[in-house]
């Protein structure tokens, strides 16, 4: 029975010590203290830095790309760690990765290259998926890119000219006002 009550007990408490955390990409900061809605903190992992068992962090609407280490945060039954977004707001995770090497027209076609330093297998372009170079021209838009027998060319690819688009996703910065396609 008295384990029953010291259970029951360290629930309560760890309730009662339980706060509530805020982060706002768009006017947060890590130097905050993240406890106020307007205190919030920049970065979702700051708030997981310092969120223990029973803690709540209330997301506010934005674009948050970050890498989110949740080592070692171990809520208990009935007190979890909990990441929501805040009030139904729209939050999204970007796990793209910016390119930012220069990109060089061939010749005077609509053709772009630009050396990449890891593979990658999606590419977009002002946050819409932009398709591989491939002839003829396929489509998300018409549904094209999933006929495989009429819009994709067929061939083979030499495994020592790999330097096209294969492992992650790539995000282009939007200064960058034109389709690429690599090649």
């Amino acid at each position: 029975m008295n384990v029953y009550y010291l259970f029951i007990l360290n629930i309560f408490i760890s309730f009662l010590s339980a706060t509530n955390y805020y982060v706002a990409t768009s006017y947060g900061n890590d130097n905050n203290n993240g406890t106020s809605i307007n205190t919030p903190f920049k970065t979702i992992a700051k708030a997981a830095s310092v969120m223990s068992s029973g803690d709540i962090c209330y997301i506010r609407q934005g674009r948050y790309h970050e890498t989110v280490t949740i080592d070692n945060l171990d809520g208990a039954s009935g007190s979890a760690i909990i990441f929501t977004n805040y009030n139904n707001e729209r939050v999204i995770m970007d796990g793209t990765i910016p390119l930012t090497s220069a990109w060089t027209q061939v010749g005077s076609s609509n053709i772009w290259r630009t050396k990449l330093s890891s593979d990658i297998w999606q590419l977009f372009l002002d946050w819409e998926e932009q398709v591989m170079a491939r002839w003829p021209n396929a489509k998300f838009s018409d549904n094209t890119i999933w006929d495989n027998d009429n819009y994709w060319a067929k061939g083979t690819i030499d495994d020592d000219e790999m330097h096209i688009l294969m492992v992650r996703s790539l995000m282009i910065p939007t200064q960058i006002q034109r389709e690429p396609q690599l090649i």
